[in-house]
């Protein structure tokens, strides 16, 4: 398994991401990547909603730290080609609880997505 960490200041900028996937050329390949279920919500925490909606949910509670340059925390899990369907929906939560329990960040909010539009398996975390 591999993480891969980053920050930054827009929750709409990574939520799109998470929830739309890879930048499509077009409407219709977007319509065909969604079609395919290549995105896939999994688990919420402390929030729950559409993207817009997770978006204000974000924004209000980051506003709670107004000190905070760089609120929005992300990473992704990217899972070896050897352990492809190995991992039942249930593994990955209780991995990304794990997680969340050993990083501090299990009472904050917090949405996975699992993604499907590579040739590996891997999910995101908006934590």
């Amino acid at each position: 398994m591999i993480g891969k960490v980053g920050t930054g200041k827009s929750f709409r900028g990574v939520l799109h991401y998470l929830f739309e996937g890879r930048r499509q050329e077009s409407k219709e390949l977007q319509m065909q990547e969604l079609e395919k279920k290549q995105v896939e919500v999994i688990a919420y925490n402390q929030c729950f909603g559409t993207r817009l909606e997770l978006v204000r949910e974000m924004i209000e509670v980051a506003k709670l730290n107004p000190d905070q340059s760089k609120p929005v925390f992300h990473f992704s899990l990217s899972f070896a080609h050897s352990d492809a369907g190995k991992l039942g929906l249930q593994d990955k939560i209780d991995m990304v609880e794990k997680l969340a329990e050993k990083f501090d960040f299990k009472d904050h909010q917090y949405v996975v997505v699992a993604h499907k539009d590579t040739d590996h398996e891997h999910l995101h975390v908006r934590p």
